[in-house]
């Protein structure tokens, strides 16, 4: 089956904003009721690896009819974190999520809060839109075993083999409040899938004429030199998307020269239109200034930056 290779152009969805508030934005009303047993999809599909130009995918489908569930898990560099996105009938909300999404990799992992954009990922056989939660942040699995109650979570840096081990031992993802009714997507092991989403991100790394192996010792990564807030102002938002009312989240990668300047923008991922990826560029381009990224042996090398941008209708 399939998998989407961006996200689908015309989502609606509330983000925040890099930019000084300019316009009010209707919140959706949610019916309050949700059932207490969750709903278990089982997979309906193999998970398939997308090589897109600068990211990279793994999706599978869950469920059939109208049960029917899509997982995306995106990394767009190689690191320990991804953003998902869950799309589907299945995801509908009992009321608008103020205080974010439950999430949990079952059975041994802690429950997690991910906040979410609303948003709709194409149409269904019924020609009725999916309704989509967009990961705003990203997650990982693991959390500090060692922590405290009522102490903040501290994500824990683990081994290659320990992530391995630990990823084998998941066998699902539980979605649990606002939903209206909770649903446990049943992915089974987790280790092998996530193999190939690494080696999908190695192969993009070389593409990006990126030196895997001095990358692997980096004694310094590139670091912005002049604050990121200012990178981008109120200004940037396209005037004829801020008239039309349109918003966007724009996910970017910069190359950076072993001087520690921006030498190329990169569009990872965006939920369009392509106003706002132009903006995110221009804008990055001729403001954000960087120290290089500094290899095992104290010589500067061309390395990369990534973050994202967003731009939202803000409330009067």
């Amino acid at each position: 089956k399939s998998i989407p290779k961006h996200y689908a152009s015309g989502m609606l969805f509330s983000i925040r904003s890099i930019s000084t508030a300019v316009a009010a934005l209707t919140l959706l009303q949610f019916p309050a009721q949700a059932a207490r047993e969750p709903l278990r999809l089982a997979a309906s599909s193999k998970w398939v690896v997308n090589y897109a130009d600068d990211s990279c995918r793994l999706g599978r489908q869950f469920g059939e009819g109208k049960e029917k569930t899509l997982l995306f898990i995106d990394r767009f560099a190689p690191e320990d974190t991804f953003k998902l996105t869950l799309a589907g009938r299945s995801m509908k909300l009992r009321q608008a999520p103020r205080r974010g999404i439950t999430l949990q990799f079952g059975p041994k992992e802690a429950e997690q809060k991910g906040s979410f954009f609303i948003g709709s990922l194409g149409k269904d056989s019924s020609g009725r839109a999916q309704p989509a939660l967009i990961m705003k942040g990203v997650i990982g699995f693991a959390e500090n075993p060692d922590k405290k109650e009522g102490s903040a979570q501290r994500r824990v840096k683990l081994s290659k083999e320990a992530a391995k081990k630990q990823a084998a031992a998941i066998t699902y993802l539980r979605i649990a409040s606002p939903l209206r009714k909770h649903v446990m997507l049943e992915t089974g092991p987790m280790d092998k899938p996530l193999a190939a989403l690494n080696k999908c991100i190695d192969e993009l790394m070389t593409h990006w004429g990126i030196d895997l192996e001095k990358h692997a010792s980096l004694l310094k990564p590139v670091k912005p030199a002049n604050k990121i807030g200012s990178w981008m102002n109120s200004e940037d938002y396209p005037a004829k998307m801020l008239s039309k009312g349109a918003q966007g989240i724009v996910n970017f990668r910069l190359s950076v020269d072993d001087k520690g300047t921006p030498s190329a923008c990169h569009i990872q991922m965006s939920t369009r239109p392509k106003e706002f990826d132009d903006a995110v560029c221009k804008a990055i381009m001729k403001r954000a200034k960087f120290t290089p990224a500094v290899g095992a042996d104290g010589k500067a090398i061309a390395s990369y930056f990534r973050s994202s941008a967003a731009f939202q209708m803000g409330r009067r």
